[in-house]
């Protein structure tokens, strides 16, 4: 209720520079952006949603190396995106880099993976740096888990703790 009555934001726009693959972005009046790398925020929310064909832009992926930048007006705006499914703030692009000048004198709140901070004026650069596989369906790794719980099983059923234990010497039993 405060954010809405005295927004921390007001007139980011006028604050900082945004820009995209080299290109300088006209921002539209808002209180926040959002540059995402996957399709997944405040708990599941789809920012992005799917664009119309005749926007230009894509539908998101996390392989195609870009990010998508969200412009937010406010947090009555979030509240929409969370409690409406298919609500989607404006998308101003989406990049293969993104570089936010923070100008002023003062600082802006800044958020990155749900970690927090006043961000004093500065350059700050986004872009793609590498790619990982998270989940696998690798059979070896499916072995080891399924050594692992048995060892836990047979561990616990003998009534010992887990750090007592040698875990050849209970294989061995």
């Amino acid at each position: 209720a405060r954010e809405m009555a005295s927004p921390s934001c007001k007139n980011l726009h006028k604050r900082i520079k945004l820009v995209c693959d080299g290109k300088v972005i006209k921002l539209p009046k808002l209180q926040g952006i959002v540059i995402l790398n996957i399709n997944s925020y405040m708990g599941g929310v789809d920012l992005w949603g799917r664009p119309r064909r005749s926007s230009g832009l894509t539908s998101q992926s996390f392989e195609d190396k870009r990010l998508e930048v969200i412009a937010i007006k406010g947090s009555s705006e979030m509240a929409f995106a969370k409690s409406l499914p298919g609500y989607n703030p404006r998308r101003l692009c989406q990049a293969n880099s993104v570089t936010i000048n923070i100008q002023g004198n003062e600082p802006v709140p800044v958020q990155v993976d749900g970690e927090p901070w006043m961000q004093t004026p500065a350059v700050i650069h986004i872009n793609h740096k590498n790619t990982v596989q998270l989940l696998s369906r690798d059979r070896f790794v499916a072995f080891v888990a399924c050594i692992w719980i048995v060892f836990i099983t047979v561990v616990v059923g003998l009534g010992l703790r887990v750090y007592d234990v040698e875990p050849l010497k209970i294989l061995r039993l």
